[in-house]
C-alpha cells in the first residue's frame, strides 16, 4: 500500500547489523533513506540508526539529496533521554572567533525555516571551540569593486583577480598565520590561501592569468574545469555514441578524434555521397560502398573497434572498458604524449575512478553513468582536474566551492559574490519536480502560440525557490571554510544604484531581512550587502556615495568583526601604477 515495508532481504539485514551510522546525513536522498530504514530494526521499534550532519551544508540538489529529511527528525527528535534523541553540536573546532561571528551575523538574517532549511537562531549558530591568540587583522572582509567607470569590453572577472591579487600580497607580506605542526605563529605563505569560486568555468583561467601577471604562485585543479578538458571530452563523448550511435554531434566529434582520424575533407564526402538521416547510418553504408578507398579503410578500422566494444557493454563493468577503450586504441598513450600528458593521464584515471565509485551505487551500466555525468554538467559539479601538485607546494589553490566541503584553510578568499546564479533549470521545455510532477508549455493549435500552464508556471516557482535556498547553503559551506581569515569579493556594475535600493532597509526593525528581499536573490551579494547595509561597518561607504540612512540604532551599533572595502577601478589602476613605478 502507501506504506515501505522491510523485505525479506531487509529483515535477514536487520539480524545481520546491530548498528547503522550514516554521515553527511544532510545530503541522503529518498532512495537511500528507504534502504537503511529498511535494514535497521526501526520497523521492529528499536532504533538503531545514528545520524550525523549539518542542514545548513545540503548543497547536492543534483544527486537528489532531500534536506527535509534531516529537519523531519531534526524537528522531532528529543533533546531529553528517548528512544529517538538529539545532540547539538554546537562548537566548531575549526575557526576563529571572528570568522564564526560574522558567518552567525549574516545567516541569523537571512537563512529562515522555509528559505534554507531552519531557522538561524542561538540554536544553530556557531560557537568557537579552537583556541586562538587574540592577533590583530583577523576581521572578515567584504571588498566591492565598482566598476560604474570601467570601459565597455573590459573584463570584470580580471578586475576582480587583481583585487584579490593585492590583498594576497599584502597577506604573505605581513599577515601571521597559526602553524599546527610547530603550534607557533608564522607569517602567512602561499600555501595558506584558497581562492574559492561558485563554478571554476570561466572564472579559474581569468584568476590564474592575473596571478601569473602579478607573481603569484597559483595552482587549480582544472583550468576549464574537468568535463571541458580536451582529452575527457573526446573519451565522453565516445561513451556517448557507444550508449547510442545515433547522436551526430559526440559521432563526428569521435570520427574526427585519435579514435577515428577523419579528416574534414572527409567528413564532408561521408556526408555527400550517402543520403541517410543519420550521421552513423552513413558511415555504415560508406563503409559497404564508399568512394574513397583509404576513407572505407579508416571507417572499417573504427567500427571494428566501435563493434568490439559496443558487445561488451552488457556484461562489463564500466571502468574496465574505460581502461579497455583507452589501451587498444591506443588513446592513452596519444594523451599522454600530448603537452601537459602527465595532467591529462591522471585526468583519465580520474574518470576510471569515479566510474568505480559510481558502479558502487545502486546504479549500473553505460546508459546510467553517462546520464549521470551529464546532470553533474548540467548543475555545474566539476570535479576540478586530478592534483597533481604536492600538498606542500607553496602556491595559491583555487578550487570550486563544492570540492572544498568538509576541507579547511587559514585564509579563504570567496569570489564572484555578484556572479548570478546559475537557474538554468527553470527554463527547460519540460520541469520536473519530485512533489509537483511535470508541467509544460501549452500548445494552443489553432492560435499558434504557446506559453507556460499554471501548473508549470507553479513548477519553476518552486524549482527556483528550491535552488536559491541551495544557494545559501553553498554560502555557508563557502564562508565556513575559513579558519583564520574571510575574505568575499565581487564586481558590482553601479554599486551607488545597488546602494539606494537597500534605503527601506534603514526603518527595518526585524533582525531578519524581509523574506522578499532573502527569496529574490539573484547572486551572493543580494544577501550580504543588505546584511552590512543596516551596520555602521559600512559607514564607510554610505558616505562615499553621499547616502543618508537613519539605520536602526540596536542593529547599527551591534559590535561585529567585519570590514566593507570599497575599491574603484582608478583606485586598483593608480596602485598597480605605484607598485611598477616602485620596482
Amino acid at each position: 500500500g502507501e506504506k515501505l515495508v522491510p523485505s525479506l532481504v531487509a529483515k535477514e539485514y536487520q539480524e545481520h547489523f546491530k548498528e547503522i551510522m550514516i554521515d553527511e546525513y544532510q545530503d541522503s536522498n529518498y532512495i537511500q533513506e528507504s534502504i537503511l530504514t529498511s535494514v535497521s530494526t526501526v520497523s521492529q521499534g528499536k532504533p538503531n540508526i545514528f545520524m550525523v550532519g549539518d542542514v545548513k551544508q545540503s548543497i547536492y540538489r543534483f544527486r537528489l539529496s532531500r534536506p527535509e529529511l534531516f529537519m523531519e527528525k531534526y524537528d522531532s527528535y528529543s533533546l531529553e533521554d528517548a528512544k529517538e534523541q538529539r545532540v547539538d553540536l554546537s562548537k566548531n573546532f575549526r575557526s576563529r572567533t571572528e570568522v564564526l561571528d560574522s558567518t552567525n551575523f549574516v545567516f541569523k538574517q537571512i537563512m529562515t525555516k522555509s528559505f534554507g532549511g531552519i531557522t538561524y537562531d542561538d540554536n544553530a549558530a556557531l560557537y568557537v571551540g579552537a583556541s586562538y591568540e587574540e592577533m590583530p587583522n583577523n576581521e572578515t572582509e567584504v571588498c566591492i569593486v565598482d566598476a560604474a567607470d570601467m570601459p565597455d569590453g573590459e573584463n570584470k572577472r580580471e578586475l576582480e583577480a587583481l583585487a584579490v591579487a593585492a590583498k594576497i600580497r599584502k597577506l604573505v607580506a605581513s599577515h601571521q598565520v597559526f602553524d599546527k605542526r610547530t603550534g607557533e605563529y608564522r607569517k602567512a605563505s602561499y600555501r595558506d590561501i584558497v581562492v574559492l569560486t561558485r563554478s571554476l568555468k570561466g572564472w579559474t583561467d581569468v584568476f590564474l592569468k592575473v596571478f601569473k601577471q602579478e607573481d603569484i604562485p597559483a595552482y587549480s585543479a582544472s583550468r576549464e574545469g574537468y568535463f571541458q578538458t580536451r582529452e575527457i571530452q573526446m573519451l565522453l563523448d565516445y561513451l556517448r555514441v557507444l550508449d547510442n550511435p545515433l547522436q551526430d554531434i559526440p559521432l563526428v566529434s569521435v570520427l574526427v578524434s585519435p579514435f577515428g582520424m577523419i579528416t574534414d575533407e572527409e567528413l564532408a564526402q561521408i556526408k555527400s555521397e550517402r543520403d541517410e538521416k543519420y550521421f552513423y547510418k552513413k558511415v555504415v553504408s560508406y563503409v559497404e560502398c564508399g568512394s574513397n578507398e583509404v576513407l572505407k579503410e579508416k571507417l572499417v578500422q573504427f567500427m571494428k573497434r566501435y563493434e568490439g566494444f559496443r558487445n561488451q557493454i552488457p556484461y562489463t563493468a564500466i571502468h574496465v572498458l574505460l581502461w579497455k577503450i583507452m589501451e587498444e586504441t591506443g588513446y592513452r598513450n596519444y594523451i599522454t604524449a600530448m603537452p601537459a600528458g602527465e595532467q591529462r593521464a591522471a585526468n583519465l584515471e580520474m574518470l576510471i575512478e569515479k566510474a568505480v565509485a559510481f558502479e558502487s551505487t545502486s546504479y549500473k551500466g553505460l546508459f546510467h553513468f553517462v546520464r549521470y555525468i551529464e546532470q553533474l554538467q548540467k548543475y555545474d559539479v566539476d570535479y576540478g582536474e586530478a592534483n597533481i601538485v604536492d600538498e606542500t607546494s607553496d602556491v595559491v589553490r583555487v578550487m570550486s566551492i563544492h570540492k572544498s566541503k568538509g576541507l579547511e584553510f587559514p585564509i579563504v578568499f570567496v569570489v564572484g559574490m555578484n556572479k548570478l546564479f546559475n537557474l538554468q533549470e527553470t527554463r527547460n521545455s519540460v520541469v520536473l519536480h519530485s512533489e509537483l510532477g511535470a508541467g509544460m508549455d501549452f500548445v494552443d493549435i489553432e492560435n499558434r502560440v504557446k506559453y507556460p500552464s499554471l501548473l508549470k508556471k507553479l513548477i519553476q516557482s518552486e524549482i527556483e525557490k528550491e535552488s536559491v535556498a541551495e544557494e545559501l547553503r553553498v554560502l555557508y559551506v563557502a564562508m565556513t571554510r575559513a579558519k583564520e581569515k574571510l575574505i568575499l569579493t565581487g564586481v558590482v556594475s553601479n554599486l551607488e544604484n545597488v546602494l539606494k535600493k537597500y534605503r527601506s532597509l534603514d526603518n527595518h526593525g526585524e533582525y531578519q531581512l524581509p523574506y522578499t528581499r532573502i527569496a529574490k536573490a539573484k547572486k551572493y551579494f543580494d544577501w550580504i550587502l543588505p546584511a552590512l547595509y543596516r551596520n555602521k561597518v559600512f559607514d564607510g561607504i554610505r558616505d562615499a556615495y553621499d547616502i543618508d540612512g537613519c539605520p536602526w540604532n540596536d542593529f547599527y551599533n551591534l559590535e561585529i568583526p567585519m570590514k566593507a572595502d570599497l575599491l574603484r577601478v582608478d583606485d586598483l589602476v593608480e596602485e598597480k601604477e605605484k607598485e611598477l613605478l616602485e620596482e
